[in-house]
């Protein structure tokens, strides 16, 4: 018995992490195209290669579940069809004891995935946010490329070609809120680096510069020609603009215990209004009342959202093993060993799971439809059918 279990582990274990750097590097194909065009421009490799891990480890909730799911299915698959499960059962072995090592292997996956998605995901994409920030300060040069609008606050930069460090046709837009103050067109320009990196300057040559008078007249604007005019930048100004800080966090950048805080902070703002209602409400005004309400129907909706993502990170972490439940008799049944079908089936089977999944998400805000169970629903069908399915296996 030790060994044909030792057997089935030893060949799920070895299918899982094949398949789990297969989709990983089908995952990362996007990103890979990113990352080999930023080195080409000339960023620095280590601070790229930081980024690319941390977008690996971000792509490992999706991975692991669909890993394990797809291994499980070309394991059984392969064993169904070599009539090796029919062998096992000849000589008195039950399903369960032959399938024990791969739950066992899926609940150790669950308990990692509970962690990873709680924990390390959450600080990795919101270090990926930080890092971001850091690349205009370590390769300021990297920002300039041509065709693109390049955002600094206050004000844009667009050029149409770039040769030997001389920008061609360029036009920088100044901005007095959201409304356009003022516009520079040169035909070429020089980049002339601070000493410290923290800002450059561009060299502006044969160009026009347009200066608005009236913003509610812009049509009406002053006309000024130059030979030479020079520009300065502050690369520090658009870093301490675009810094993220932890109080910037989002709901997919906080750990399970920010999650948990913020979502009992609301709910106890959301009482506290609930009550003053309940006191005040004679004593207010339509307008008032109006106010109040909108705000604790938002605070409904912000409570709804985080509660749908508590549940949405254990969803993906016990997909990992209740996909288990319906992969094992799928795979018996279909009594296939191609690859390619055991492929199909596994995409399938995710592709189910992650509509409920994406539903949820679009849903998040409206209390209403509980969407913070809408994520258990695969989960439930896929253990409910599975175990219905492997009973039915086991007394034939």
């Amino acid at each position: 018995m030790k060994i044909i279990q030792r057997y089935i582990g030893k060949s799920v274990a070895g299918t899982f992490l094949i398949t789990l750097l297969v989709l990983t590097g089908i995952l990362c194909l996007g990103n890979l195209i990113k990352v080999a065009d930023l080195i080409l421009k000339g960023m620095d490799p280590i601070l790229i290669l930081r980024f690319f891990g941390f977008l690996v480890v971000g792509l490992l909730e999706y991975a692991i579940p669909m890993a394990i799911l797809t291994a499980t299915i070309l394991v059984f698959g392969r064993l169904s069809a070599d009539n090796e499960i029919t062998g096992m059962r000849a000589s008195g072995i039950g399903l369960f004891p032959i399938t024990a090592p791969v739950f066992f292997f899926a609940f150790v996956l669950m308990l990692f995935c509970v962690y990873l998605q709680n924990t390390v995901i959450p600080t990795y994409g919101f270090a990926i946010r930080k890092l971001k920030a850091e690349f205009c300060l370590q390769d300021p040069d990297v920002l300039l490329q041509p065709g693109e609008i390049i955002t600094f606050p206050g004000y844009t930069i667009s050029f149409d070609k770039k040769e030997d460090g001389v920008l061609y046709k360029v036009q920088i837009n100044q901005y007095n809120g959201d409304d356009l103050a003022s516009a520079i067109f040169a035909k070429r320009a020089l980049i002339e680096f601070d000493r410290d990196r923290e800002g450059f300057t561009l060299k502006l040559y044969d160009g026009t510069a347009e200066e608005i008078i009236d913003r509610a007249n812009p049509e009406i604007r002053t006309h000024t020609t130059f030979g030479e005019f020079s520009y300065p930048i502050s690369l520090k100004e658009l870093y301490e603009e675009s810094l993220v800080r932890d109080k910037d966090k989002r709901k997919k950048d906080m750990t399970w215990g920010e999650l948990r805080k913020k979502r009992l902070d609301l709910i106890l703002e959301t009482e506290l209004l609930q009550e003053i209602i309940t006191e005040r409400k004679k004593d207010m005004t339509p307008d008032e009342l109006k106010l109040t309400v909108d705000i604790l129907h938002e605070n409904h909706g912000e409570i709804s959202n985080f509660t749908t993502e508590l549940h949405k990170r254990l969803s993906l972490a016990v997909a990992c093993l209740s996909l288990i439940f319906i992969s094992i008799p799928l795979a018996i049944k279909a009594h296939r060993s191609e690859k390619t079908i055991g492929m199909a089936l596994s995409l399938a089977l995710i592709f189910f799971f992650y509509i409920f999944i994406a539903y949820a998400d679009a849903v998040a805000d409206n209390y209403k439809t509980y969407p913070y169970l809408i994520v258990w629903i695969p989960n439930i069908l896929f253990i409910g059918f599975g175990t219905l399915w492997m009973v039915k296996f086991s007394r034939i």
